[in-house]
This record gives C-alpha cells, sequence and structure tokens, in this order.
C-alpha cells in the first residue's frame, strides 16, 4: 500500500523519469482511497497539482454514479477503491472554485 511518506521518493523518480507521469498519477489516486485530495495536493509541487485537478476533473467531475463509472486498473482489474476515490474527488470540487 502507498503512503503519504513514498511521497518524496515517488518525486524522486519521477524528475529522474523513472516513474512516468501517468504511473504517478495512479498512485495519487490509491493514495486518495485514505487521504482528502488537499492532504495529498500540499505534498505535490504546482505542476502535478495543477495536472492531476485536470484530470480529476476529467474523469469525475460529473454526474455518473461512482459504481457505472469504467475505471479499469491493468494490474487489478475493476480498482477496487473506485467510490471512496470518486467521491473524495467530488467532496473536493464541491470546496473548490470551478475550472
Amino acid at each position: 500500500m502507498i503512503e503519504l511518506k513514498d511521497i518524496p521518493e515517488m518525486l524522486r523518480d519521477w524528475r529522474t523519469s523513472e516513474l512516468r507521469s501517468q504511473d504517478f498519477y495512479d498512485l495519487f489516486l490509491d493514495l486518495l482511497e485514505f487521504h482528502e485530495v488537499e492532504e495529498v495536493f500540499t505534498l505535490l509541487p504546482e505542476e502535478l497539482q495543477s495536472r492531476f485537478a485536470t484530470s480529476l476533473r476529467t474523469s469525475f467531475d460529473n454526474d455518473c454514479p461512482a459504481d457505472d463509472i469504467i475505471w479499469i486498473d491493468s494490474g487489478r482489474g475493476e480498482h477496487l477503491a473506485k467510490r471512496t476515490i470518486v467521491e473524495r474527488a467530488r467532496k473536493w470540487f464541491a470546496r473548490v472554485a470551478p475550472c
């Protein structure tokens, strides 16, 4: 399980291209199973905050029921924490100004 304490290493790997941006985003989403968006964002550089905020909005800022969103993780199949992650993202959308 990925934890907040892993973010510095993830950032280091991302900056050296050992971790692709998409892989970082996937790990970011995994963190949202246990942490609020703001809590994770405070540990990320603005560049990633902006990129990930856009991705969150593109994927989850709609009225589609979380269970109806198709989100397949290639290694796990259907993401097990999808509902929790979508709900956290939507709570965050309600707290921040619309894009």
